[in-house]
């Protein structure tokens, strides 16, 4: 080869070269600026306009993951409950601002949505997961930004020396006794009823043990053990059930939700424990209408305890209210609709109450979260709008806005009704029994 054909060759090669690095830059140029475009709608910047009043409120929010299909229609309710407020005008004219991340059940996602909430200048936060609520509760009395929750209330969440996490419903262990006293009430035969508790590896589930093991024989009732699945990731629940059927309850009180809870419902049905005459009970934090559309009907007759109404009851006013709000905002009908989403709707009209207590106590351009934390003690016979009755209302001794209770049945995959609507039993509350809350 002579040299000038080599150098020729040389030449082309580089220019190749050349031409190749220039697409490659041209490349990352364009994949850096749908990076930056990525960023941009994944958050997204929200400023109120110069004279429109808003206050800040934080939702971690858990729409996907194992929780999901217990924590959805909750949070979605949530979320539906404040636009539904700011569409009526919001607080006497002030708008909510609602910052809401997916944190789906995961601690860091949730203490990661705190830190950027309080930076942003909230003044309440809600969240429907136990153990985050649990785990941050020191940092809501820190940060001074109250926690209102959306399920039951736990020892762990309680801070000191100011209550700063308040829950929507009763606490967990007294729940538990007061199925205990209500299955008694119903027992005919006897002998006491024999009680088994399935739970999964959660906070719920081992505050409800501690209460059935301390408590059990005072209700009345024989405690023959319990089992747990993960509370992620049960995808076959049978051994457990299998064990616990061994030990011949006549009841199981079960502390599921989300995924796990989808797992062990259809699993009871498919080991024919029925026939072994064994009779399930649901925690108020476990089965609902999306539970029941999720299992079919494997959920016919499940017991379950709950505070608020199941969608059957649409002779209740707030039945409706809610199922007038899920069309306005997702075309949902009554089939569509589930309790939790209900749930999700008082929460959110609690929240904003407390906030309108606050600003009428300090003024807007003095509330903080420790106004609105001091303003949810003051709140006192509050018509939500969807319950069939008043919040009576918080105390720093009693830290939750609920205080009813009904027994309900799955038949033929609806939840309906099975006992009257009786008043939370503070006599029966787990800390005047003898535990520590």
């Amino acid at each position: 080869m002579r040299k000038d054909q080599k150098c020729r060759g040389i030449t082309r090669e580089a220019r190749k070269m050349a031409k190749g690095l220039k697409k490659m830059a041209f490349g990352l140029v364009a994949a850096g600026l749908c990076f930056a475009l990525l960023l941009t709608a994944a958050i997204p910047v929200c400023e109120a306009e110069p004279d429109k009043k808003v206050v800040k409120i934080g939702h971690r929010a858990v729409f996907t993951g194992g929780y999901a299909s217990t924590t959805l229609p909750a949070c979605q309710g949530f979320n539906d409950g404040i636009r539904d407020v700011n569409d009526r005008g919001g607080i006497n004219g002030i708008k909510i601002e609602l910052l809401w991340e997916d944190v789906r059940g995961v601690m860091p996602l949730a203490i990661s949505a705190h830190r950027r909430f309080v930076g942003a200048g909230i003044i309440a936060e809600v969240a429907p997961d136990t153990v985050s609520t649990e785990a941050l509760a020191p940092a809501q009395q820190r940060d001074e930004v109250p926690m209102l929750y959306m399920a039951g209330m736990t020892r762990l969440m309680i801070t000191q020396p100011m209550r700063w996490v308040f829950s929507l419903l009763f606490p967990m262990e007294s729940e538990a006794t007061h199925f205990m006293k209500w299955a008694k009430e119903n027992w005919t035969e006897t002998r006491p009823p024999r009680l088994g508790l399935f739970m999964f590896d959660h906070s719920g589930g081992w505050v409800s043990l501690e209460a059935i093991r301390e408590l059990a024989d005072e209700m009345g009732v024989e405690f023959v053990g319990y089992e747990v699945v993960p509370a992620f990731g049960a995808i076959d629940t049978s051994v457990e059930w299998l064990r616990l059927a061994g030990k011949k309850p006549d009841w199981v009180y079960v502390v599921c939700c989300g995924a796990s809870l989808v797992t062990s419902v259809k699993d009871f049905a498919r080991l024919g424990l029925w026939e072994r005459g064994i009779k399930p009970c649901s925690w108020a934090a476990g089965i609902d209408e999306f539970i029941v559309r999720a299992t079919g009907a494997s959920a016919n007759g499940w017991y379950i305890s709950k505070p608020h109404p199941s969608t059957m009851e649409t002779e209740l006013p707030g039945v409706n209210v809610a199922v007038e709000l899920a069309k306005r905002y997702h075309g949902w009908g009554l089939e569509d609709m589930s309790g939790h989403y209900m749930a999700g709707i008082v929460l959110a009209r609690i929240t904003a109450e407390v906030i309108r207590l606050a600003i009428e106590e300090v003024g807007y351009e003095n509330v903080t979260g420790r106004a609105v934390r001091d303003a949810v003690v003051t709140l006192k016979d509050f018509d939500t709008g969807i319950l069939p009755y008043s919040i009576i209302g918080p105390t720093e001794d009693d830290p939750y806005f609920i205080t009813w209770l009904r027994y309900y049945q799955v038949q033929q995959e609806r939840i309906v009704p099975i006992s009257e609507r009786f008043e939370f039993d503070r006599s029966l509350d787990y800390k005047e029994l003898g535990g520590k809350l």
